[in-house]
């Protein structure tokens, strides 16, 4: 029985820099060793004894020392500067975020801020409208008008309430200019307030924003 370094024997029948010369392997024979894909040097198949191999086989060129950590290194250098670039990505991207959310609420809180002063000053303007009406039209001032002119704008006055409405206090008004100066001043403010709200409602994404003005 021999005992052979499988290393050994593998560099002597398949050379790194010469094809194959070895007779008991007909199917690589004449193949360099980048070719060969299929190799057997099992017990019985190396050369025709009982030979058995007392290392393992290299299959390829051994690294020195210098050449392994290198490659440690860079492999390690590579995962690091991708661990960093997901960081920074993931860090980049909640900043945004943070910042978009910060300027929604700023946005939202000068939204809001303007509307309440709007609704305060409609408010005084149906008061000082309803002073020149009997109750009923008073009444229809304080409680409808409102109402039935944000229905007008979205499309949904079906019935027409509004145009009845401005109809009923023209009427009322008669002559009175004072009368018609300040109901052209409540249709104004309300057209803004009806813009503010949609802004708002398109803008927050949080709960708790203040209701529409619908009525005094």
């Amino acid at each position: 029985m021999d005992n052979h370094n499988a290393q050994d024997y593998i560099d002597k029948k398949y050379p790194i820099n010469g094809a194959c010369s070895r007779n008991a392997d007909p199917e690589n024979k004449g193949k360099r060793r980048e070719e060969i894909t299929k190799l057997d040097v099992s017990k019985g198949k190396a050369g025709g004894g009982e030979t058995i191999f007392v290392k393992k086989l290299r299959s390829e060129p051994k690294q020195n020392s210098s050449q392994k950590f290198k490659q440690e290194r860079n492999a390690n250098g590579n995962q690091e500067r991708n661990t960093n670039g997901n960081q920074e990505r993931n860090t980049n991207s909640k900043q945004e975020r943070n910042t978009n959310v910060k300027q929604e609420r700023n946005t939202n809180k000068r939204i809001e801020q303007e509307l309440s002063t709007k609704r305060s000053r409609l408010k005084k303007l149906h008061f000082d409208l309803s002073l020149k009406f009997k109750e009923y039209l008073a009444r229809t001032v304080t409680k409808y008008l409102f109402k039935s002119h944000k229905m007008f704008v979205e499309g949904k006055d079906v019935e027409g309430y509004y145009s009845k409405n401005l109809a009923n206090l023209r009427n009322g008004l008669g002559s009175d200019t004072e009368g018609h100066k300040i109901l052209d001043q409540i249709i104004s403010v309300q057209n803004e307030i009806i813009d503010l709200e949609k802004k708002l409602e398109s803008t927050t994404s949080q709960v708790g924003s203040p209701p529409p003005y619908h009525a005094i």
